[in-house]
């Protein structure tokens, strides 16, 4: 019999920051697997891209291990030991265990054991071929020394083989246990993916050390730590370094990266909010709009945890008051960490230590300059003064070495020397003079992608920057070199990103245009800058582009004359961010706009010459434009009240891609969408006034995303042709009443979303007809009656559909007040949530989906305060087993979920008198923040694990001091273990977590053996005498509640659950 974990062993020891030069080392006797098992593992390891170290015989020569073997050891990050029957009796391979044990405790390494024809006890306890074997050493072994090697060797011993681990017997499947390994090998190198560190992670070793000490780890309080210093000096890189090293040992972590910059962004300090929280708890789509609530959600949902929180580039102190506040805000043991450039952020503030990050010294920027000019660690001896002088420029800085080598990287010797005669040039100043180097080495259109990206684009998403470079007649592949230059990266969001350097270098050349006069500069970004110039009317044909961000600055506003655009012929990009202009006309626009982003935008018309056949993007959130004033020809489509017919005639605009027209409470009526034939992306959302949406709408074949979400008068929508290339269309918060049946033209919709449709009362049904659909939200719809709607052209009392769903599919129903009958629900429904309908009184064919008589079985059911349905569903699976009618309820439910289960499900439901007495384990208790109960049940020898799986049953109590309607359940986690090998482990992942547990509801949650142990079905295991299974509760702090949970292994049948006789065997 074969067996295989899903759980390494691992340090539980702080280190440094680890690079590795391997994926996995394989321990192993030469003489006994080389040429067969361990031949056939390193291949298919190979195969997998699984970098893995195998040695060679001429590496175990001699009386010592190699320091090639030491090395590869310390560079591997799993170390794979595969325990043979003569494995002990090889000096070198007990040599090596003991290498591999101390790289565990030392360098976070992993270790897993294979168990190969052996019986891991005998490895264990020093028994059989393993016992012979260290009494042969033992015996040629005389001086002191030799017989403490024996006792590390018995000491490694035990310590391996007490690691969760492999056991392959003779006879077993040998490839299909090697397909099992690589997998977990591969799955396990996915799991711990760290942060992107740096490529050349040079000198990092031993400042990460210098702030793990100051952390102080160890110690149960809040500790704040500072890491402070000039810009490009590293702070952020060795911040990721920390976080990766000691992240694991949180309950939760987050790394909150730019925090200067996206606290001046449209989201501000909400948005830091929502992604701190979203990492910590690992809740997507919080309801949080305003900061206060953002401080007061923080204080009392962290208090629990012991966090580690990474605050990056924070340059005020009340960005420190609105994430972190006080340090009671965070449970025992957490830690704090902040990087910034002002000390003075950190010395004001509950800060234990602050480590000043200290420049390179002049063999680390060696080694790094080295790295990036000549990618290794060395240079010819030709080059040597020529790096000294760019060593001498660079000044330690890390970012600067990093440029400068990829600009030189590739050319000679006379070349080199040309481009430092440049830097000779120059006097010994900033370091942004320096990296101007490698700007003036950009072709000319380079050139100008490198300024759009530095005063406009830094952190926008990539795709949407290409629109606009490419609408602005840039090469495509300017992107693509500025990475390569170093210039800037792409993070893996898929945004641009540069450094502050970099960013403030771009600035300074665009400024050194013109120091004295704003308006004779190609780019302006500073508000004193643009008011200069439309105040005093001093633009220029030279001005390309203008952006003011100013959502959380409360300046004076700058008034537009009917002549401040007048001058600015050549303007390409207008970005507005914030409420900062008056005046309600101009009499000009450029045509040569290609993003015109203006959030209220005070203007109550265009002008009537204004024709930007060249936009790519058009955003006027909240603009003010006047129903009565002349439409621009853009968006002559948009019908306001009284608007006269635009003299565009059909003209199309070939490069519109995205338009977003929200909260524009003046429009009434869309039309002529023919007009756009390139859109992508169209938000209409908040135009309160919205009543209708042309039809020419569907003949948008590239929209991908449609949002009419809160058009509070919208009532309907007509669809006239496929839109194969629409994604997401949300209509949440409208008026609409019913759903046309054309919305099966919608062929690839992903997500559909209704919430808040309060008049929606149908939704027909063929909306599961729609073979892509993965999420569809009707939230709090609460006039629908019936979901879906029967067709009126059916014959029979119930619509019969022919699905042809492929992808699981989400339905929320959540607090349909009203709603009384589910006719219909899709076979390939995977979760389905019903909370809060407290009218509904049946689903139609729910058992068959519970019983997988349809496509497939539903994995998720939220049947929260659905108390009539679960009543009819209980009283529905009585009257078919033929039950009396005085059966216990909350067994026909258990029975009625579990029935015919062959894959994972969970439910939460209303119970009526509690578990069930044939859960034969049970445990009752009081609630505290954090519980572990452990079943031990006993097995029997002659046990069958087909058809057979594990069911777990939680319900609280009916008490009515309890405060609010819900327990605070934070998450449950199982682990389950088999013959005391560990075949189920904790989930941290947020979609596995649990829903919360209310006051006089259960939760049932099932999981079939041959999930457990699936990797190993076909092989089987030994018979099984012991099953542990711990379950893992986290509640809020504070708050008290009886529960009781109980453990029970079932066969679910069509006909009922078949309960097996086990025993509790806690001592």
């Amino acid at each position: 019999m074969d067996s295989i974990t899903t759980e390494f062993g691992a340090s539980s020891t702080s280190s440094t920051a680890q690079s590795w030069r391997y994926h996995v080392f394989l321990s192993f006797r030469g003489d006994d697997t080389r040429n067969n098992f361990v031949g056939h593992l390193h291949s298919n390891l190979v195969l997998k891209g699984i970098k893995t170290f195998l040695d060679d015989e001429e590496l175990r020569r001699g009386e010592e291990i190699s320091p090639e073997l030491h090395k590869a050891i310390q560079e591997s990050k799993i170390s794979v030991v595969v325990f043979s029957k003569n494995y002990a009796s090889s000096k070198w391979c007990l040599e090596e265990l003991v290498k591999i044990l101390q790289c565990k405790e030392s360098k976070q390494q992993m270790v897993f054991p294979i168990f190969y024809k052996v019986d891991p006890s005998d490895v264990r306890h020093q028994r059989g071929t393993f016992g012979e074997a260290l009494a042969r050493h033992e015996s040629r072994f005389k001086d002191d020394l030799e017989k403490v090697m024996i006792m590390r060797w018995r000491e490694a011993l035990s310590k391996a083989a007490n690691l969760s681990g492999a056991h392959f017997l003779d006879g077993g499947h040998e490839s299909k246990f090697i397909d099992a390994i690589v997998g977990e090998i591969s799955a396990q190198l996915l799991n711990r993916t760290n942060l992107n560190v740096a490529k050349y992670p040079v000198g990092i070793e031993s400042r990460v050390e210098d702030v793990l000490k100051l952390l102080c780890i160890g110690e149960n309080d809040v500790h704040m730590v500072g890491i402070w210093g000039v810009g490009g000096i590293g702070k952020t890189t060795i911040a990721k370094a920390v976080y990766n090293s000691i992240a694991y040992q949180f309950e939760a972590s987050c790394f909150l990266a730019n925090v200067r910059e996206e606290s001046m962004g449209s989201g501000g300090f909400v948005h830091l909010q929502k992604n701190l929280l979203s990492e910590i708890l690992g809740e997507k789509d919080l309801d949080l709009s305003v900061v206060d609530r953002g401080i007061t959600l923080i204080k009392e949902r962290m208090c629990y945890k012991r966090v580690l929180l990474i605050l990056d580039d924070v340059n005020h102190v009340n960005q420190l008051d609105r994430l972190v506040g006080n340090p009671n805000w965070f449970g025992s043991g957490s830690r704090i960490i902040v990087t910034t450039r002002d000390k003075h952020c950190l010395s004001g503030y509950n800060v234990n230590e602050i480590y000043e990050v200290k420049k390179l010294s002049h063999h680390e920027a060696l080694e790094l300059f080295n790295f990036n000019a000549f990618q290794e660690h060395r240079h010819t001896g030709d080059y040597d003064e020529l790096v000294n002088n760019v060593l001498l420029y660079a000044q330690g800085l890390p970012l600067a070495l990093e440029v400068l080598g990829s600009n030189l990287r590739g050319r000679n010797v006379d070349q080199w020397k040309c481009a430092l005669g440049s830097y000779r040039s120059l006097p010994k100043q900033e370091i942004q003079e320096i990296l101007k180097i490698s700007y003036d080495a950009l072709e000319p259109l380079i050139k100008e992608v490198f300024l759009h990206i530095a005063c406009f684009f830094k952190g926008k998403n990539k795709n949407y920057v290409m629109d606009v470079l490419e609408g602005c007649e840039f090469p495509k592949f300017g992107i693509e070199v500025l990475t390569e230059k170093a210039l800037i990266n792409i993070t893996e969001a898929n945004d641009i990103w540069m450094h502050d350097l970099l960013e403030a270098m771009g600035k300074e050349i665009v400024f050194q245009e013109s120091p004295n006069e704003p308006g004779q500069r190609s780019r302006l970004w500073c508000y004193e800058d643009v008011s200069h110039v439309f105040v005093e009317n001093t633009g220029t044909d030279k001005v390309q582009g203008i952006m003011v961000n100013n959502w959380n600055d409360r300046r004076e506003k700058i008034c537009l004359s009917s002549e401040s655009f007048l001058k600015l012929k050549k303007l390409q990009v207008f970005i507005i961010c914030g409420d900062i202009f008056t005046g309600d006309y101009v009499n000009y626009l450029s045509n040569e706009l290609r993003l015109l982003d203006w959030f209220y935008c005070p203007l109550l018309s265009f002008p009537s010459s204004f024709n930007p056949k060249k936009l790519v993007v058009l955003n006027m959130p909240c603009s003010k434009m006047s129903p009565l004033g002349e439409v621009p020809k853009i968006i002559f489509g948009l019908k306001m009240p009284g608007s006269c017919t635009s003299p565009l005639g059909q003209e199309t605009m070939q490069n519109l891609k995205s338009i977003d027209l929200s909260n524009c409470y003046g429009l009434t009526k869309l039309a002529d969408f023919c007009k756009f034939p390139n859109l992508v992306d169209l938000n209409l959302s908040g135009c309160k006034t919205l009543v209708e949406v042309d039809p020419s709408i569907g003949f948008l074949t590239n929209l991908a995303n449609l949002n009419l979400k809160f058009c509070e008068k919208l009532r309907k929508l007509e669809i006239m042709a496929e839109m194969k290339s629409l994604k997401s269309l949300d209509l949440g918060g409208t008026a609409i009443k019913e759903l046309p049946s054309s919305i099966g033209y919608l062929i690839n919709l992903e997500k559909l979303s209704l919430r808040e449709c309060a008049k929606l009362t149908n939704v027909p049904c063929n909306i599961f007809e729609l073979q892509h659909l993965q999420h569809l939200d009707l939230f709090w719809c609460d006039s629908l009656v019936t979901f879906p709607t029967k067709s009126e052209s059916s014959t029979s009392s119930r619509t019969s559909l022919q699905e042809k769903h492929y992808d699981p599919l989400f339905v929320s129903l959540d607090s349909c007040t009203n709603l009384v009958e589910i006719s219909e629900i899709p076979r390939d429904i995977d979760v389905l949530d019903v909370r809060c309908c407290n009218a509904l009184k049946g689903i139609s064919k729910l058992s068959n989906i519970l019983e997988g008589k349809e496509s497939k079985m539903a994995r998720r059911m939220n049947l929260f305060a659905c108390y009539a349905l679960c009543h009819n569903l209980a009283s529905d699976y009585m009257a078919k087993m033929n039950l009396p009618d005085n059966s216990d309820q909350d067994t026909a439910l258990l029975s009625l979920f579990l029935s015919c289960r062959q894959s994972e499900f969970v439910v939460s439901y209303p119970y009526v008198s509690g578990l069930p007495n044939w859960f034969f384990c049970r445990k009752k208790f009081i609630s505290s923040c954090f519980q572990a109960h452990e079943f031990r049940i006993e097995i029997p020898g002659n046990f069958k694990w087909e058809n057979k799986g594990l069911a777990f049953c939680a319900r609280s109590s009916r008490a009515r001091s309890f405060k609010g309607a819900h327990l605070r359940l934070r998450f449950c986690s199982i682990h389950i273990n088999i013959n005391d090998v560990c075949v189920i482990t904790p989930s941290r992942k947020p979609e596995d977590r649990w829903w919360r547990l209310s006051r006089g509801h259960a939760w049932l949650y099932y999981i079939p053996f041959d999930t457990i142990i699936r990797q190993l079905s076909d092989s089987g295991l030994p018979p099984p005498s012991m099953c542990r299974v711990k379950l893992e509760f986290e509640f809020k702090r504070g708050e008290l509640e009886k529960l009781i949970c109980g453990v029970q292994v079932v066969t679910p049948e069509e006909d009922g659950v078949i309960l097996h006789q086990v025993h509790n065997a806690e001592p």
